[in-house]
């Protein structure tokens, strides 16, 4: 099936898209305030609570469509390498149908989790519990359609169809291309609805610039046409991995600042006998101390992609390229996740 090679690179690409439903807390703009103030700490600190419980309920529920987004692409790569085309297909086929379901069983279950009331966290509309649940519905419907396309390819492949595969082929990663370029605008929304001073804005933007990263290499692959050199495609990775590199140091930055502040808090609530005040500036510092792998997480991406754009200064933007270059980056959306988890359970008050 040589002729399906952008089949492949799809699965690939589709494994970096299929997390994009990750909902991400953190401590609203003014929680370092309420923790340095003597009133209405308790208050917050029920509400940030309750808003971490709730990110942890919407990914609970999406977790089993995660899990059959990752298993598809190592399925489809697996009946792709079968030299008997009808047994391929069968297996593509029966692994749409199961991956299918478990997003229609996770998005039944992100619908049903309870809207919980956060007015005293004062969140912009874009982080409103709401908003966030809407947001991985979004990204399931998207992720419906982006599966639907891996059909048609596989069906048209072992046909020996090549215009038809060519075809339904652009149309595939077209899909994939629009659930990442979407988890790109989303990320990078949330990241301006955040006014924090402790890096949840980093955050955002540089799982925004994960997405954008994807999707540029994605983009560069031409169905039909002959590898070439591709220098506007080099200096976009050396771009995001420049970007990468001012968000880690804002964010190392801004840390360090609101943990010493958030310490001093804790110090003065205790001085004072305001347990509920020191409560609340102890659980801001668990959540920004769960933060902190994120910093060595952006330096290991900006490595990764200027490694990426060397390799593709001699080398054409063929598919083997293409996908050992979006291979190495899918463990950095699984860091961002782990980064995001930790974050939401310390906002939760679960132990860690």
């Amino acid at each position: 099936m040589n002729r399906a090679k952008y089949f492949c690179l799809a699965t690939l690409v589709f494994a970096a898209s299929a997390a994009n439903a990750q909902t991400q807390g953190g401590p609203p703009q003014d929680s370092v305030a309420v923790a340095s103030a003597p009133s209405r700490a308790a208050d917050f600190d029920e509400g940030f609570s309750r808003y971490g419980r709730f990110l942890q309920q919407i990914q609970t529920a999406e977790q089993p469509a995660l899990a059959s987004f990752s298993a598809f692409s190592e399925e489809v790569r697996a009946a792709m390498a079968l030299t008997d085309h009808a047994l391929a297909r069968r297996r593509v086929h029966a692994s749409i149908d199961h991956t299918l379901a478990a997003i229609a069983t996770a998005d039944t279950q992100v619908a049903a989790v309870a809207i919980v009331e956060v007015d005293v966290l004062k969140l912009p509309p874009e982080l409103q519990p709401a908003a966030q649940q809407q947001s991985v519905r979004t990204l399931n419907g998207q992720m419906r359609t982006a599966i639907n396309g891996f059909g048609p390819t596989i069906d048209a492949a072992v046909r020996n169809d090549p215009r038809a595969a060519a075809a339904t082929g652009r149309a595939m990663l077209g899909n994939i291309k629009l659930v990442l370029d979407t988890s790109e605008l989303l990320a990078r929304g949330q990241a301006a609805a955040v006014k924090d001073e402790g890096g949840g804005r980093e955050l955002f933007a540089f799982e925004a610039t994960f997405y954008h990263t994807v999707s540029r290499l994605l983009s560069a692959y031409q169905i039909g046409r002959a590898p070439r050199l591709d220098t506007v495609l080099v200096r976009d990775l050396l771009a995001a991995a420049t970007e990468v590199d001012a968000l880690r140091q804002s964010r190392i930055t801004k840390s360090q600042a609101i943990i010493a502040r958030l310490r001093a808090a804790s110090e003065d609530a205790r001085s004072k006998g305001d347990q509920a005040r020191q409560a609340l500036a102890d659980k801001l510092l668990r959540v920004f101390e769960a933060g902190q792998p994120v910093a060595d997480l952006m330096q290991r991406f900006s490595a990764v992609v200027r490694q990426s754009a060397t390799t593709l200064t001699t080398h054409p933007a063929g598919s083997a390229v293409l996908m050992a270059a979006i291979k190495t980056l899918m463990p950095f959306k699984q860091g961002i996740m782990a980064v995001a988890d930790a974050e939401n359970r310390a906002a939760s008050g679960a132990t860690p």
